[in-house]
């Protein structure tokens, strides 16, 4: 898929459990290993050549012949495909629905250019990115015809909301007031219920000062506080907001503050986005959206603890490394083998001379959970991507064996 904006990741992830094999150790081994065979990878296959699998064709594909895939080999022990979920984000959109929303913005108004930067059908952010992160949609205002405050309307978080969300929001215009505080405290709640792992955070999208459910037209600093406080509160609980003021401003500290609550730091030290122009909104959600993307993947399966040295990952052709690599720890008696790192242990079909990933990390976060670091995250957050993992069969155990 296209993206116009050039930061929709295309993430094609794939798990390859490697051949292995089923023989016993006769205690007859000498040299590196305590296992039925010569060779040093330490596991046990049953033969010399140096690789995981049974046969003597010098590859670990489990296989007879002499290439090193196990793509397409129907006889390796354990094969499997399987792909990550992503822990994917919930970021609830929550759009000011105030009068002044209607004002111009380039031909256009503030609501109709957030709203097509968000939901239009070929390049809005949430078309594009709703099957990776799990959009929310609350759009909010003052009291209406004497019902609650502030007027809530939306979507829960889900992923593949984008229709609709893009049915509520095409069919909602812009109303009356800007009770921010009490908005962010209700999608505070929606989120703080919402037991579905992941990272939550708040995009909230605004074009003036708040007023307050109480004083609906006290444009003052006690609401200006208010709204702040509620921010912060809701970072407290775990949620990031991330502001965006629409057209031109003249309460650029009143913005700067809510920066600073949302992200938990220093005043002054927070970025809100000053979205003057269209272009300049577009670059901000883009931005906004690279941030959140989410690192961490859920593994259909198990990685056997004591053996995860033996897994491999790599990103578009260069291996990552592990953070914080340890020693290999053999279960035999021979003491030959305990400098060698993992990386001697595995051969594979991602190739061993592949390039290194430079300042690109992956680390186990439990059993069933790996997250990727540094450059290998920023690759996932800024480009089309092929992310690779392998192990062998020893060491992972995909969902559906568990299931059995």
């Amino acid at each position: 898929m296209n993206y116009c904006f050039q930061l929709l990741i295309v993430m094609i992830v794939t798990l390859l459990a490697l051949g292995c094999s089923k023989d016993k150790d006769d205690g007859g081994d000498t040299g590196d290993n305590a296992n039925s065979d010569s060779d040093t990878t330490g596991l046990s296959d049953g033969d010399a050549d140096g690789d995981v699998d049974g046969d003597v064709d010098g590859d670990a594909d489990g296989d007879a012949d002499s290439e090193s895939s196990v793509i397409g080999d129907d006889t390796a022990c354990g094969q499997t495909s399987v792909d990550f979920s992503s822990a994917a984000p919930a970021a609830m959109l929550v759009i000011d629905r105030s009068g002044s929303m209607s004002q111009d913005f380039e031909g256009s108004s503030r609501w109709e250019v957030a709203r097509r930067a968000l939901i239009d059908p070929q390049t809005g952010f949430v078309a594009q990115l709703d099957s990776e992160i799990r959009f929310g949609l609350a759009m909010y205002a003052g009291a209406q015809n004497g019902g609650a405050c502030p007027y809530l309307d939306g979507v829960d978080p889900a992923l593949n909301n984008y229709p609709e969300i893009a049915r509520v929001y095409m069919a909602s215009e812009p109303l009356s007031n800007t009770p921010t505080a009490e908005a962010v405290r209700a999608v505070t709640d929606i989120l703080v219920a919402d037991p579905t792992p992941g990272n939550k955070v708040i995009i909230l999208v605004t074009d003036g000062l708040p007023d307050t459910c109480a004083n609906p037209n006290g444009h003052d600093a006690a609401s200006q506080n208010s709204a702040v406080v509620a921010v912060n509160n809701a970072f407290v609980a775990g949620i990031d907001t991330y502001v965006i003021s629409v057209g031109e401003q003249e309460e650029s500290q009143h913005f700067q503050d809510l920066a600073d609550a949302g992200l938990g730091v220093a005043p002054g030290e927070g970025q809100y986005y000053a979205a003057e122009s269209q272009g300049q909104l577009v670059d901000a959600l883009a931005q906004i959206m690279s941030d959140i993307r989410s690192c961490s993947f859920n593994l259909r399966g198990t990685i056997v603890g004591s053996l995860v040295q033996y897994c491999r990952v790599a990103i578009n052709g260069q291996l990552v490394s592990i953070i914080h690599p340890e020693v290999f720890e053999d279960t035999d008696t021979n003491p030959d083998t305990d400098t060698d790192t993992y990386e001697s242990f595995l051969p594979s079909f991602i190739d061993t001379d592949l390039p290194l990933l430079d300042g690109g990390f992956w680390r186990p976060l439990s059993p069933s959970q790996m997250e990727l670091t540094g450059t290998a995250c920023q690759a996932i957050q800024e480009g089309d991507v092929l992310v690779q993992m392998e192990c062998p069969c020893e060491a992972f155990v995909p969902t559906d064996i568990m299931a059995e």
